[in-house]
């Protein structure tokens, strides 16, 4: 786990640290800051990325660990859920990854969830 966050730019796909990204205070609302990528300097937007060393998935899924709070692809999760598993720690649903097959099974238990 790195300690610092990786961000993927929007509109040219290169990886940055957090440390790296650009601000600047928008021109146009001077109460808020606008964030831009380093290497081409566009401002359109970031997708964070996993946190795992050498992994450049996007971060779709988060959880707490006793070294801080983890943010990582659907692969890492399912690694450190396995590692978690053999302790007898459980995933709370909000913690998984809610891509494809798993998502819909999930916005159909919201959508109806079971009676307790």
């Amino acid at each position: 786990m790195s300690n610092q966050r990786k961000w993927k730019c929007c509109s040219c796909d290169g990886i940055s640290i957090e440390a790296d990204l650009l601000e600047a205070i928008n021109p146009f609302d001077e109460t808020m800051k606008i964030t831009g990528c380093p290497l081409c300097k566009d401002v359109v937007g970031f997708t964070e990325i996993c946190d795992e060393p050498e992994c450049v998935r996007d971060a779709s899924c988060g959880f707490p660990t006793p070294d801080g709070y983890r943010r990582t692809c659907g692969d890492h999760m399912r690694a450190a859920e396995q590692m978690r598993a053999a302790d007898g720690a459980k995933l709370s649903p909000i913690e998984r990854d809610w891509s494809g097959e798993v998502e819909d099974k999930a916005w159909a238990y919201l959508q109806k969830p079971p009676r307790r």
